[in-house]
């Protein structure tokens, strides 16, 4: 029995996640996504403007409020129960 699985061919069409949401509906639609091993379309992804950027970059400050006073035994921790 094999420790690893194979990796998936295909993901679907993926979605964005900002300041703690998954956004929904992308004004310009979605790109395709390659893999380059395999020259193949591996999925889709949302494609966003300037007010998206914002959304995102304004969230990711917001976060690195709190993040950057975490101590890194606490950051390792939450990055361990990501993985």
């Amino acid at each position: 029995m094999p420790v690893l699985e194979a990796p998936r061919r295909f993901w679907g069409r993926l979605r964005s996640f900002v300041d703690g949401r998954w956004v929904e509906g992308h004004p310009l639609g979605f790109g395709q996504l390659f893999d380059p091993g395999l020259g193949e379309v591996i999925g889709e992804v949302p494609l966003g403007g300037r007010e998206n950027v914002d959304d995102a970059v304004e969230g990711a400050y917001e976060a690195f409020k709190t993040w950057s006073r975490t101590s890194v035994p606490d950051r390792l921790q939450y990055l361990f129960r990501i993985k």
